[in-house]
């Protein structure tokens, strides 16, 4: 017998709590492709590269900044991506500061989940619960386990997605002008759920997800690391250490140079001051 458009089929063998359980337990495949024939994804706005605002690096020096991992599935050859993004955020705004991406082995991954959890001392640790998203949790340190946060995912991929679209070609999701990352990041977004991969966009909707939940964040109040001031300086009198911001000298001249550390540009104990008569 034809069925038409959008009919619901074999009604009376799922019920609405049935449907609802399995698109919560549908992780792989997703419940939208799997039931449903992608239908979701079919509704999906066109994202375009004009949708990504960049911003300069001094805009988030000062916003509450936070971290999201998506820990891939397993090690060895053809193993899923595993990723780890630095985002801030002034509650409006959603600014991609960092971003570890790699084909690696579980170790690789927690070393550096662990050196951006360091660097942004104060950030919540948002990782999915599953596959090996535990085994990480259990990897940090006893400090960074306080703050870390086992999120599970609950839908689809692409309900996960659909639900911040709006603030994707509303321009809400901006990009620095100088990360490397940032056509990776473009690419995935705009192929998403067509492309290859989705370790970026799961990263992000988990963050996006999870603060869009929190009710408590005061947004005025940064977490955001400290910074590392050195000098350069022309002149007689010695480097005064105790000074955060500027560098004296005796003849009124010199250098002052504000520095942060980066996924490729490794932290640092000290920064010294060089100077000649």
């Amino acid at each position: 017998m034809a069925t038409k458009k959008r009919e619901v089929l074999r009604v009376k063998e799922y019920g609405r709590r049935a449907v609802e359980e399995r698109r919560r337990a549908s992780i792989s495949p997703p419940f939208d492709l799997y039931y449903q024939q992608g239908v979701e994804a079919k509704t999906l706005l066109a994202i375009k590269p004009i949708h990504f605002s960049s911003y300069e690096p001094a805009e988030v020096e000062a916003l509450r900044h936070f971290i999201s991992v998506d820990p891939g599935m397993s090690d060895g050859e053809g193993c899923s991506y595993r990723v780890a993004q630095v985002w801030a955020s002034n509650g409006i705004y959603f600014f991609l500061v960092d971003q570890f991406r790699r084909r690696c082995r579980f170790n690789e991954l927690t070393m550096n989940v662990r050196t951006f959890a360091k660097r942004y001392r104060g950030a919540p640790i948002l990782i999915e619960g599953t596959a090996t998203g535990p085994a990480l949790f259990s990897a940090l340190t006893l400090k960074q386990q306080r703050r870390a946060v086992s999120v599970r995912p609950v839908d689809s991929k692409v309900v996960r997605f659909v639900r911040h679209v709006d603030k994707i070609v509303g321009g809400k999701i901006r990009i620095s002008k100088c990360s490397p990352f940032n056509s990776v990041f473009v690419d995935e977004l705009i192929l998403f759920p067509n492309g290859p991969y989705d370790d970026q966009v799961d990263a992000m909707t988990q963050f996006l997800d999870w603060l869009g939940l929190q009710d408590d964040i005061d947004f005025s109040d940064t977490n955001a690391p400290d910074f590392a001031i050195g000098a350069i300086a022309r002149g007689l009198q010695r480097p005064d250490h105790s000074l955060s911001t500027r560098a004296v000298t005796s003849s009124g001249r010199g250098l002052a140079v504000r520095a942060r550390s980066e996924i490729h540009n490794p932290s640092f104990p000290e920064v010294r001051a060089l100077v000649k008569k």
